[in-house]
């Protein structure tokens, strides 16, 4: 699993998800772009910090050894990927820079996959960890697969369309969602791949 932030205070969603993979028996590994605030997390998820992936604070020459790890080790598929994130077609400066820094700055999650033999990558939101995603299916040939909530559908595209495309799978909250994907992105094959699970709790866990 890799997410923004974890486990996030506002995301509980996810971090439940993962213990109920664990609860099954699913090994999962946690990755992150940046830590939360410890102190306002509940204590029963304070654990879960110590055994995730940051990518922040960056570790420079950690990152350095990475790169060049993969420029020669994978010269092609680093040095294409480079160049895919950097001309999507009807992408903004401002994306195509903010494509260029998750290249730089998410090798060292690559790194880390590769060495620990990650088989599947999920994301939670389509921003900054999702576009790492794609760039390890580009680079490592992992498989990725996305939960899509709404501002990255409506607003924030950041290569919505290229993820929806290289996908395994999509996850969304909502028929309305599904729909609009759809509609706005027919060629990507969405149709064939989204899964509606609406977002829930347990109303147990609210008795006085």
């Amino acid at each position: 699993y890799f997410t923004q932030m974890y486990p996030g205070l506002t995301q509980t969603f996810i971090y439940r998800e993962v213990l109920a993979l664990r609860a099954r028996q699913v090994p999962v590994t946690t990755y992150s772009v940046w830590p939360p605030e410890t102190d306002d997390l509940p204590p029963e998820v304070r654990p879960l910090v110590g055994e995730t992936f940051y990518i922040f604070p960056m570790k420079g020459l950690a990152l350095l050894l990475a790169h060049l790890w993969f420029l020669v080790r994978r010269p092609l598929r680093y040095l294409g990927t480079l160049a895919f994130v950097l001309t999507r077609s009807g992408t903004s400066l401002r994306n195509r820079w903010r494509s260029l820094l998750h290249f730089g700055y998410g090798m060292t999650v690559l790194r880390d996959m590769e060495r620990r033999g990650i088989q599947h990558i999920h994301v939670h939101f389509a921003w900054s960890a999702s576009s790492i995603a794609l760039i390890a299916h580009r680079i490592l040939g992992i498989p990725f697969s996305l939960t899509l909530h709404s501002n990255e559908i409506y607003f924030d595209r950041l290569l919505l369309k290229d993820k929806l495309h290289a996908a395994r799978f999509v996850v969304t909250i909502s028929e309305f969602n599904r729909r609009l994907m759809e509609e706005l992105w027919p060629e990507s094959g969405i149709a064939a791949k989204v899964h509606v699970i609406h977002c829930g709790l347990d109303p147990d866990l609210f008795k006085a």
